[in-house]
């Protein structure tokens, strides 16, 4: 078995990505796909190269932050595949790995957890967990090695027809943090911002990038209480909120590897404050996956995500 000591990702090839067509009874999985669609009917080769060209600078920059990439094979039936950071979460401690496979609410996505469970089965020896309820991924579970923590999306009513609302059940947060033994701060999120990851980005130094109405008034709160009051720590120095563009493009969601945080979008005066604090800032143009309603997290999967007890900040 080959030993990986970098930060490794799970990637997907976007040779058969597309933007789906709306489900016949549940409409589109978000709000992103309603004019994505449009864009992808227009000039579907000329999309899909283009997704190629930015799938491979999203590979690359990855490489060169330091992080190891391994590619499962693409299937022509399965154009969401492509964002490989839903089909499971993954999480080692103390030699032990467990991998959480997701039930998604987007039942047309369920076939991506086999082929992700048969690859995984490959790389490294790890537990397999199934769930009953509604959980999708590192999408709506968001690992913080800072404090030790899952930052879990949930929505009241799962379910295909409300997948573009919210994609995971709160019942599901029990099971993920009897299977990590980590513990789950859950939190409501709010259309169109469907998975966690897509207003909340917890980030290496203990900052925390967010888009407040991405999360009911509730979780926000929570993520202010639980993420810095609990710590001392000062949202004047380590809360940066975004604007609601900055959200839509997907500003919060982001990959760190160390300090170095790769994003599809970031405006001038946040950059500059990430820059401030500590961190080297790589934007890439993903705008053929954001059609879709995906970008940079949703793009990759940290397989052997190591578990840091107590976290940094303790």
């Amino acid at each position: 078995m080959t030993s990986f000591t970098k930060p490794t990702f799970l990637m997907c090839p976007p040779v058969h990505y597309r933007v789906p067509e709306p489900h016949p009874e549940g409409g589109y999985a978000n709000e992103m796909q309603v004019e994505g669609f449009q864009i992808f009917q227009k000039d579907p080769e000329g999309f899909k190269e283009r997704a190629q060209e930015q799938w491979l600078a999203l590979r690359t920059a990855l490489v060169q932050a330091g992080a190891e990439i391994l590619e499962i094979q693409a299937h022509p039936d399965l154009p969401d595949q492509v964002f490989t950071a839903d089909p499971s979460i993954s999480l080692q401690d103390k030699g032990y790995l467990v991998t959480i496979l997701s039930h998604f609410s987007n039942a047309e996505r369920q076939p991506e957890v086999e082929l992700t469970q048969n690859f995984l089965s490959h790389h490294g020896e790890r537990t397999f967990v199934e769930l009953s309820h509604h959980l999708e991924g590192t999408g709506d579970n968001i690992y913080d090695p800072a404090r030790d923590l899952f930052w879990s999306g949930y929505t009241p009513e799962t379910g295909r027809e409300n997948a573009a609302q919210g994609r995971s059940n709160i019942l599901a947060h029990k099971d993920l943090q009897k299977a990590t033994g980590v513990e789950v701060i859950s939190l409501e999120v709010q259309t169109p911002f469907f998975h966690v990851d897509t207003s909340l980005a917890l980030l290496p130094k203990g900052h925390i990038l967010c888009y407040p109405d991405g999360l009911s008034q509730k979780a926000f709160n929570t993520v202010k209480k639980r993420g810095l009051e609990a710590y001392g720590l000062d949202p004047q120095t380590h809360l940066f909120t975004v604007s609601k563009d900055e959200a839509a493009a997907y500003t919060c969601n982001v990959r760190a590897i160390e300090n170095t945080l790769i994003m599809s979008a970031c405006e001038a005066p946040l950059r500059k404050k990430l820059e401030d604090a500590g961190y080297h800032v790589v934007i890439l143009d993903l705008s053929m996956f954001l059609a879709s309603g995906g970008g940079v997290h949703c793009l990759t999967n940290h397989i052997f995500e190591p578990r840091i007890e107590g976290g940094t900040l303790s």
